[in-house]
């Protein structure tokens, strides 16, 4: 029913998303849509978006999977790898049965299961002509549970978080993922990839 044009510069991108979700928000709602489409100048545009603010600033609320997707500390190593392949993520927050982030767990907590002591130790095991990495990780993937290899989720972020505290975190601190949380529990999570496909290729 209309068609919007933005001009903008390269750096201008998080105001460009900001003033595009401000206008998927505004053919949402069908009465303020009919007075949009019934303008017949550009006064009469003018007038009817000065009604409609816009954030200058993006926060994490505004790029976040809220798509999300859990799993509880009880749950065994073989349900985790399971959720890994289904959905084609590496990274899953641990919630308690009230939703509650009590930690978190990827797919490199998940190998270093299947990894003896030993080599870890070493650091090398270009000397052994013969090792199944996975051999154990496989034969205990049923007794072992998630909160035998689960990390403490030790930075978190809000949803009002901006985007350049989350870039520096996530730089700072070698992330590519991180949990969202609201008193406690957990409403999204932020990766690298939304940063990417959200901000720098919006």
């Amino acid at each position: 029913r209309c068609l919007v044009i933005f001009l903008t510069t390269k750096t201008g991108s998080s105001l460009y998303l900001q003033t595009l979700a401000s206008f998927a928000r505004l053919a949402q709602d069908s009465v303020r849509m009919d007075q949009f489409t019934a303008c017949r100048n550009e006064a009469d545009v003018l007038q009817l978006m000065d009604t409609i603010f816009v954030k200058k600033e993006m926060t994490v609320k505004d790029i976040m999977s809220e798509n999300l997707y859990s799993i509880h500390p009880d749950s065994s190593l073989k349900v985790l790898a399971d959720t890994f392949y289904k959905y084609k993520i590496s990274y899953l927050p641990v919630v308690d049965n009230k939703g509650v982030l009590v930690g978190e767990v990827d797919m490199t907590d998940l190998l270093k299961v299947g990894i003896p002591d030993y080599a870890l130790m070493l650091g090398s095991l270009d000397f052994l002509s013969h090792f199944e990495p996975f051999e154990e990780l496989l034969n205990m993937e049923d007794q072992l549970k998630v909160n035998q290899i689960m990390r403490k989720a030790k930075l978190t972020l809000k949803l009002d978080t901006s985007l350049i505290k989350t870039t520096l975190e996530m730089t700072k601190n070698n992330r590519r993922q991180l949990p969202v949380v609201e008193e406690g529990k957990i409403v999204g999570v932020v990766s690298y990839m939304d940063l990417l496909s959200k901000v720098l290729r919006a």
